[in-house]
């Protein structure tokens, strides 16, 4: 098949595509004598390594072989559904011998594992048709009767390189199986790659590995034959990936068990200074001859802190009534639970009878004199006859609790501060209290 010299003039062009005479055969585009573009060998359903044809064809090629060719006369308007060259990499040998191309690298040819550029100036220039050379000789090639006297003599190998598109120039060994195609690659010095394809078997190449392209999907396994050398240093990157990556992943490790035990000895530290902050506390307590009371006892004389029984929420906990205190008469310390026990009042808090429109009215003139009188009397003693000079900095009305005379009582000294009694002036670096 040729292509059309114009779309008016039917002579043939330069340009052939046909099937090539290999066992298996491949296709090839001719430019005149050169191969311009080659698929890989036919596998008994589809040419391996063309991967758009083997998308839109999905169910592969069907061969005629009485050489008659059928045309639908209804398809009028004939389209394009596949088309090659569609990218540098599908041109014939770009990257010469040795050279594999990838067309999402850049650039796009580089040179196969253990081998170099044949000309670095060319290759700096992107000129890739004079390809590679291998860097070190395989142990056939070299003078082994030397090697095996020193005992240096070592076996060549063979690196697997995936997803790729079959050299050029093959040999055909339809007798060999997998193992037996590898053997014969290394019995023979010729050979420099191998490669075992289902449907197709052993096929193995002698020469020069030219138009090699690696794929991203699809493609298939090559076996390059290399000297025991260019293996060793791969084994021993490798050997120094898993060393660095071993050690790193240990050092992470130690110092995440590092920071861990130093936050559990921290935390221990902490609760150990609690437990004496709660002990010189309760020492405290005993000295000025506040009882503790045990929480269980707390939680039968408030009915297991029941809602009906509230009076208030200061900022240092809950305040509730109990029917046998008087003033402060106790505090409970265990574990994270700290209360203190004051005495039962009656009327509850000054903001329950401002706030509400039922309860506002029995307060009259008299009554709020009186509960003034009291809060006075109490920040006077606070502020001249205390021992020490207290400012209490959260007085407001849910803080004055009314007994059953309606006697004004301040609470809740949270965010009280104590000063001494020659002491006129103090500063402060934050705010506190109710606005």
């Amino acid at each position: 098949m040729s292509s059309w010299l114009t779309e008016d003039d039917l002579s043939p062009r330069k340009f052939v595509c046909g099937f090539s005479m290999d066992t298996p055969p491949q296709v090839f585009i001719w430019n005149g004598s050169q191969p311009h573009w080659r698929s890989c060998p036919w596998d008994g359903s589809k040419f391996i390594g063309v991967l758009d044809i083997e998308n839109a064809y999905g169910d592969g090629f069907n061969l005629i072989h009485d050489n008659q060719m059928f045309m639908d006369e209804q398809v009028k308007n004939p389209y394009v559904s596949w088309m090659v060259p569609v990218n540098r990499c599908d041109i014939y040998g770009v990257c010469g011998p040795f050279g594999v191309c990838n067309k999402n690298k850049s650039p796009n040819c580089e040179c196969l594992k253990g081998f170099v550029p044949n000309s670095i100036e060319d290759w700096q220039k992107g000129n890739w048709a004079g390809g590679c050379v291998r860097k070190t000789d395989l142990l056939c090639q070299k003078n082994t009767s030397n090697l095996a006297s020193s005992g240096k003599a070592q076996n060549d190998g063979f690196w697997k390189l995936r997803s790729m598109k079959l050299p050029d120039h093959f040999e055909y060994l339809y007798s060999e199986d997998s193992s037996g195609c590898q053997q014969w690659c290394l019995s023979n010095c010729s050979c420099v790659a191998y490669a075992y394809v289902t449907g197709i078997d052993c096929v193995v190449w002698t020469g020069g590995l030219m138009d090699v392209q690696q794929f991203s999907l699809a493609g298939n396994d090559l076996y390059l034959r290399l000297s025991y050398s260019e293996l060793a240093k791969d084994k021993k990157n490798n050997e120094k990936f898993i060393i660095s990556f071993t050690t790193i992943y240990g050092v992470v490790l130690l110092g995440a068990f590092m920071y861990s035990l130093h936050r559990w000895r921290a935390n221990q530290r902490v609760n150990k200074e609690n437990r004496r902050k709660d002990f010189e506390m309760a020492d405290s307590m005993d000295t000025l001859e506040l009882p503790i009371i045990g929480f269980d006892k707390i939680l039968a004389a408030t009915d297991n802190f029941s809602t009906t029984n509230k009076l208030g929420e200061g900022g240092f906990g809950p305040v509730y009534k109990h029917k046998n205190l008087v003033r402060l008469l106790g505090c409970c310390i265990e574990g994270e639970k700290k209360l203190l026990v004051y005495e039962y009042m009656t009327n509850k808090s000054l903001d329950t009878f401002l706030f509400d429109a039922t309860k506002r009215v029995k307060l009259d003139w008299a009554k709020r004199f009186h509960i003034i009188q009291g809060i006075a009397r109490g920040l006077l003693y606070l502020h001249r006859d205390s021992c020490l000079r207290v400012i209490h900095r959260d007085l407001k009305a849910s803080n004055i609790l009314l007994d059953d005379d309606m006697n004004s009582k301040i609470s809740d000294f949270v965010l009280a501060r104590t000063f001494q009694v020659t002491q006129e002036l103090a500063n402060t670096q934050r705010v506190v209290g109710t606005l």
